[in-house]
């Protein structure tokens, strides 16, 4: 319904953020770091922690890093009489080819 649209929704715009590391691409390391924010009901972020490691520290501060550099994310709907709320986002490094 209409949470899980609107989680989509922040999934992708903090998604679109993500770098994938050089060094890391080069040395062939892939892995899915899952990042946990708490977004409070006007969409700012309150805080951005490390829900499940991708087994590479510079993977994980990849993830770190787009959660945190999003600053802003679109409030959500007024129907989900939102307070403070945690979403999870998985980050996927995977070297195509």
């Amino acid at each position: 319904g209409l949470l899980k649209a609107y989680v989509r929704t922040l999934s992708k715009a903090v998604r679109k953020r993500r770098t994938y590391p050089r060094a890391a691409k080069l040395a062939g390391l892939e892995g899915r770091a899952v990042v946990r924010i708490v977004l409070d009901k006007t969409g700012t972020i309150i805080s951005v922690e490390l829900s499940k490691s991708s087994g590479h520290a510079i993977l994980d501060r990849a993830a770190l890093e787009a959660a945190r550099g999003v600053g802003k994310l679109p409030a959500p709907p007024s129907a989900l009489n939102w307070k403070t709320r945690a979403i999870k986002v998985p980050f996927n490094f995977k070297v195509k080819g």
